[in-house]
């Protein structure tokens, strides 16, 4: 045993320094030296191990030139050269036609200068079959190649790694017309070193009738880590076809993924660099690249995809269902950086992040950007989302969307350059715009179609003979700030200066020419410093021509104050052609305000109806009402309808002196909330009624005390009031008392009582509910000849609550809560005709009625303060009664008719909207009839009045009934 094991060792030895090869033994892996020859063979697993050098390095495997060699490596071989002081070369094949197969062979180079495999011959090839390694590390400042394919020679493999570590080397270099390499399916190579290159491709070299330098792959990897280091060069007369689902990886500066001035094609590829200076996809001079759907192309500091050269061209074409993508960090995200450049998107979403210097989107510097289905997103800080400088060109169109995080950022914007043509943007589709436009000395044209939204403003400066054009089409713009365009036409489309980022800036649209039909939205301060002087508001305003018929929806805002009287411009026109209409009249604090044409322009002033009380006796001021200091400062008193314009009131303007005969119209809520006055009015007259409608007829028992029990249900209606209408009152209540009469011979009742009274106000454009809780206490004195005196005194507390829609079918809810108190004081005497004071009788009535009501302040949730007044009446009504008395032990019944007529004589009230007073007076007279039956058996009574009042002030219908017990 020990003679075969040293005699095999010694054979082994003999046959690496000879060599010739090695031959496995039974149980042992072949081990060999350097290869030399036309005819070289290994067989499957061989470990070579370099031992030879030629022209001063190590070498693994050489072809020399003179005559055409076969290499057959076999399968699972491996080849390892070392030389740390010179050059080491793994496999080299200087012989033309000269061929290499293999099969997961691994190649480990290590040398000053180090190369993997070299296909020198013409037309050479290599066949390294699936799973085949190549690991290369340059000690020196020499160059570390991976595989060198040159002079027509064709590389084929599948799953190859090559790997390389060392300055200026290439992992795999095509190099020369007709040279070709076929990567197969996943495949990945990697350097690290400075200027190391993942892949070049060229045809620098060789005939160009053996035609371009190729490269096939798919699902290639290919990741560089040093400076200088591209993913791909790919040069001119060079092709490149990545197949699918390939990725390249850059880390360092200046290190591009793919630099192409050749031809490249690829999908659903991956592009993702991270140094300085590093473009993603670089197409320069003649060069084209086609990408496909499902692609990602990213960088951390520079920019995603460039074409620069006369005729360099990207298309970048994502789809609707695999969108592509471009993200960059860096100066821009897409670029064409010189004349006759051309990147073409489509289906692609590009986001541009950069944080401490300006980063755009789409920046077009002499090139033309064709673009499709784009979205774009940045944010305002710091990127726009579409630039065009320097005979720049973006063309874009079908569902764009640009997002710069603000309308306050820039969407599109062009630069003027000195000497060049104006840069050239344009949009036509259904787009999505959040950010602003601005064409400084370049032409900009968008066309938004149906659905387009754009927020953001806009800016033109006419330089160079630039513009900016835009077409809305059932669209939106929602201006962000003052804007300045050079035509602006509308279909069907809304402009809303309402949506400004500053809250407390108004916006001027300023267009030189304006056509078509639309709406704008206005937001006003209609009140300026006080009575009009120095507002200010939303204006739009048109240099040139105008054309076109638009409506205007001005913003109501309850917390304005006004007085009714202000006037705003709010669109100038030159020539008066176009039309403006307000959408809806306008709230502003408490009154209505209209949009009105006045020469060539459009003012907003205060709507004006007829006065309907222009006939009532102006009242006298209430010295004790609240308000009145106020009253007496306002720009326009109002009393009992009568206007009187301030001394500084513009008599040229719309509802000024001119309009004497008219009064300014108060807004719905300011309605409904001063109705808060005639509610408590009305409520607390329907509750101080007459003795009848409160016990019955009292004569009829003469017994110790009473408990009574009342029950009433009415209406109000047709109450005019300075400015306050279209009011009307439904309301019922019921009152519960007892009494006790002092004693035998003193014919006095002294009572308490209790009620609550319930309303639903109707109002011009709502309605309310109201609830009056009271208590009171009374005393009556009657006697045998007929006679009586009765007085009330009542206390009360009301609850008001209003719901109102406002000219632009806004909810406006407000409430408020009163309280107040009443004394009456009734006398009558009842003449009978007959000596047993039963049948017929007449019976007349004086009641006088003084009450005083506090004020209150209602605040409308849409920010209008109404402040009411206190208010004192005085109300006397003299009637006379007619009826029919029966009287039989003891049932007795008692039907009667009465007429008469009331008269208000104080009732002076006001109430403030935001500071501006308006005055209101109860006083007029009224007629009133009414029928009733009263019946009694024994201690039992029961009792029924139907009521009218046809007064100057309002009408009323009542219906009364109520059961009394006597004990």
């Amino acid at each position: 045993m020990n003679n075969k094991f040293e005699v095999s060792r010694l054979t082994k030895a003999l046959m690496l320094v000879s060599g010739i090869g090695a031959i496995t033994g039974t149980g042992y892996a072949a081990v060999t030296g350097s290869q030399t020859g036309s005819a070289i063979s290994l067989s499957d697993g061989t470990t070579l191990i370099a031992d030879l050098s030629s022209g001063g390095g190590r070498y693994g495997i050489l072809v020399p030139k003179a005559t055409t060699g076969t290499v057959a490596v076999g399968s699972g071989s491996t080849v390892r050269v070392t030389d740390a002081d010179h050059f080491a070369q793994g496999i080299i094949l200087n012989s033309d036609n000269s061929s290499l197969t293999a099969d997961k062979l691994t190649i480990n180079v290590s040398g000053k200068t180090a190369t993997g495999i070299e296909l020198n011959g013409n037309k050479s090839s290599a066949d390294l079959g699936s799973g085949t390694s190549v690991s290369i590390v340059g000690t020196g400042d020499g160059f570390a190649d991976g595989i060198t394919i040159s002079n027509a020679s064709s590389l084929v493999a599948d799953q190859l790694q090559i790997s390389t570590q060392g300055t200026s080397g290439v992992a795999l270099h095509i190099s020369g017309y007709g040279s070709q390499a076929n990567l197969g399916d996943n495949s990945v190579i990697q350097t690290n070193g400075t200027s190391s290159h993942g892949i070049q491709i060229d045809a620098l070299s060789g005939l160009a009738s053996e035609g371009s330098s190729t490269l096939t792959a798919n699902h290639l990897t290919i990741n560089t880590l040093g400076n200088s280091s591209q993913g791909i060069n790919i040069q001119e007369n060079s092709s490149v076809d990545l197949g699918s689902n390939s990725t390249i990886i850059t880390t360092g500066n200046t290190s591009a993924g793919i630099w192409n001035l050749g031809n490249l094609t690829a999908d659903h590829l991956t592009i993702s660099t991270s140094g300085t200076t590093s473009a993603g996809l670089s197409v320069r001079d003649n060069g084209e690249a086609t990408i496909g759907a499902g692609s990602v192309v990213s960088s951390a500091q520079s920019g995603g995809i460039v074409a620069l050269g006369d005729s360099a061209t990207v298309n970048f074409f994502g789809s609707e269902e695999e969108r592509n993508t471009v993200q960059s960090a860096g100066s821009y995200a897409v670029s064409a950086q010189s004349a006759g450049s051309t990147i073409n998107l489509e289906n692609t979403d590009i986001a541009i992040n950069t944080a401490d210097s300006m980063g755009l989107g789409l920046w077009a510097t002499g090139g033309t950007i064709n673009g499709s289905g784009l979205t774009i997103t940045g944010s305002a800080d710091n990127t726009i989302g579409v630039y065009a400088m320097a005979d720049g060109v973006v063309n874009l169109q079908d569902g764009l969307t640009i997002d710069m995080g603000s309308p306050e950022g820039i969407a599109m914007a062009t630069q003027h350059n000195d000497g060049y043509s104006p840069s050239v943007i344009s949009a036509d589709g259904k787009m999505d715009i959040n950010g602003s436009i601005e064409s400084l000395g370049g032409l900009i044209d968008l066309n938004f179609t149906s659905g387009s939204l754009w927020s953001g403003s806009a800016v033109s400066d006419n330089v160079n003979g630039g513009h900016l054009n835009v077409n809305l089409t059932d669209s939106e713009w929602r201006i962000a700030s003052s804007s300045t365009l050079d035509n602006l036409q509308l279909s069907n489309s809304l402009v809303d200066l309402t949506a400004a980022t500053d809250d407390n800036t108004y916006s001027t649209l300023t267009v030189a020419n304006l056509s078509g039909t639309g709406n704008f939205a206005l937001r006003t301060n209609l009140a300026g410093d006080g009575e009009g002087l120095n507002n200010i508001g939303d204006k739009i305003v048109v240099t040139e021509s105008s054309a076109g018929v638009y409506g205007l929806t001005i913003e109501n805002r309850g917390s304005a104050v006004t007085t009714g009287n202000e006037v705003l411009t709010v669109v100038e026109t030159p020539d008066g052609i176009a039309t403006f209409k307000g959408n809806s009249e306008v709230e502003l604090g408490g009154y209505v305000y209209t949009v009105n044409q006045q020469g060539t322009n459009w003012v907003l002033s205060s709507s004006k109806t007829e006065d309907s009380n222009s006939a009532v006796t102006p009242l006298p001021a209430d010295t004790d009402t609240a308000s009145d200091t106020a009253a007496a400062t306002d720009a326009t008193t109002v009393n009992n309808g009568d206007v009187t314009p301030a001394s500084t009131a513009d008599t040229t303007s719309p509802g000024t002196a001119a309009d004497s005969e008219r009064q300014s119209v108060i807004t719905s809520s300011a309605n409904a909330g001063a109705q808060f006055l005639n509610i408590g009015y009305l409520m607390s007259y329907a509750e101080m009624q007459t003795l009848m409608q409160r016990m019955g007829d009292v004569r009829q028992g003469k017994t110790e005390g009473n408990v009574w029990l009342r029950g009433v249900d009415g209406r109000f209606s047709g109450f005019v009031n300075g400015k306050l209408s279209d009011f009307s009152l439904n309301y019922s209540g019921y009152q519960f008392g007892v009494d006790k009469r002092i004693s035998e011979d003193l014919p006095v009742y002294l009572g308490l009582f209790m009620g609550m009274t319930e309303g639903s106000p109707n109002y011009n454009r709502g309605s309310g509910t109201t609830k009056s809780e009271h208590f009171g206490l009374y005393g009556t004195w009657l006697n045998d000849a007929g006679y009586y005196i009765d007085g009330v005194m009542k206390f009360n507390r009301m609850r008001n609550q209003f719901s109102v829609n406002d000219t632009q079918n806004n909810a406006v809810s407000g409430n408020g809560v009163s309280s107040g108190m009443s004394v009456s004081l009734e006398a009558g005497k009842k003449i009978s005709f007959s000596s047993n004071g039963a049948g017929f009788y007449l019976e007349p009535q004086l009641q006088f009625t003084a009450g005083h009501q506090n004020g209150s302040s209602v605040r409308a949730s849409n920010g209008l303060n109404i402040d009411l007044s206190n208010y004192k009446t005085l109300v006397s009504r003299a009637d006379l009664v007619a009826g029919y008395e029966i009287n039989q032990n003891d049932y007795k019944l008692n039907t009667y008719i009465k007429s008469g007529m009331m008269r208000e004589f104080s009732g002076n009230a006001s109430y403030a909207l935001n500071g501006s007073t308006e005055k209101i007076s109860f006083k007029g007279n009224g007629w009133n009839n009414g029928a009733g039956v009263s019946a009694q058996l024994s201690n039992h009574t029961v009792f029924l009045e139907a009521d009218i009042l046809d007064g100057q002030r309002f009408n009323q219908r009542q219906i009364n009934a109520g059961y009394r017990f006597s004990f």
